[in-house]
């Protein structure tokens, strides 16, 4: 029933680094190859396989340097039989190469390079589409976006995306028996613990959780703090106040505000729970002890 009546807050577009910790509301998509050119894995010489076959360090192949291919810019010159282009780790290879010879296997001698080892048609060549191919699903719908997520999704050219917010919860305790931590607490008081472990276990879910700190047992300050906490959260629990006790007023206040319905579970202390919708928004009302 708690399933039934909670539904996911309606998606909104936000930046990605606003997005991190959402929750994707739909595919995001590749419009692009990934990496969108074939490019150099390593430092080197952009060459022709079958110009090196055979190399060796006492049978060098040696080639004529006839242009350099830095990162972030196209090749101005192509590879012809018999000669090589240096090139950067990420720079597009060059047209006619088919292989990259890295710079621990070259001797450079003016401008001529001998390569002293032999490598196979695509070898430290990133090939475009070795990632991802145009159409291929980047992140899937309902996942939380975290680092990783954000890098794929940017480098996939996404500024923004469609998710789910980060679910905005208010977290109340209530009861005259409790007191702040640090507050020197008078006999029969003790500190308030469960609005601490309930924030801390809201944020590790994923939440924006908002500790309203403690209300003792009156029910004209609950009305108003759970009244007024609703007004900037999804999402209300409260600690304390749900059971069959005489001063256990939440429920009585709850009732006046919207449908809920209470619970026992299998535990003892802290059987009573209480669930529903208060101003449309879902409302947990669990005990305070344990």
């Amino acid at each position: 029933r708690i399933m039934d009546a909670v539904k996911p807050l309606a998606p909104v577009e936000l930046p990605l680094l606003e997005a991190w910790g959402c929750v994707l509301a739909q595919d995001a998509t590749a419009t692009y190859d990934i990496p969108p050119f074939a490019s150099s894995s390593m430092d080197g010489y952009a060459v022709r396989s079958a110009d090196i076959k055979g190399a060796s360090p006492s049978s060098p192949a040696v080639l004529k340097k006839v242009g350099e291919a830095p990162i972030g810019h196209p090749p101005k010159e192509s590879v012809g039989v018999g000669e090589a282009i240096w090139i950067a780790t990420g720079a597009p290879v060059p047209e006619g190469s088919d292989c990259i010879a890295p710079i621990e296997e070259i001797v450079e001698q003016g401008d001529t390079v001998k390569v002293l080892k032999e490598f196979d048609t695509g070898s430290f060549v990133r090939p475009a589409g070795q990632d991802l191919r145009r159409g291929d699903v980047v992140v899937r719908a309902g996942r939380r976006l975290g680092g990783p997520e954000l890098g794929v999704l940017s480098s996939a050219g996404y500024p923004t995306v469609p998710v789910h917010p980060r679910v905005r919860v208010a977290v109340l305790s209530t009861g005259d028996e409790l007191v702040e931590p640090g507050v020197e607490a008078a006999y029969g008081q003790i500190p308030d613990a469960n609005s601490f472990t309930l924030w801390g276990s809201l944020a590790e879910a994923g939440a924006i959780p908002k500790r309203l700190g403690i209300v003792e047992d009156d029910e004209v300050k609950l009305r108003a703090a759970i009244t007024g906490g609703l007004e900037e959260a999804d999402c209300f629990i409260t600690s304390g106040g749900v059971s069959v006790g005489q001063r256990d007023v939440v429920k009585r206040i709850l009732e006046g505000l919207g449908t809920i319905e209470r619970y026992k579970v299998s535990m003892q202390p802290g059987a009573p729970q209480a669930f529903g919708l208060v101003e449309g928004k879902p409302f947990f009302g669990l005990p305070g002890n344990p």
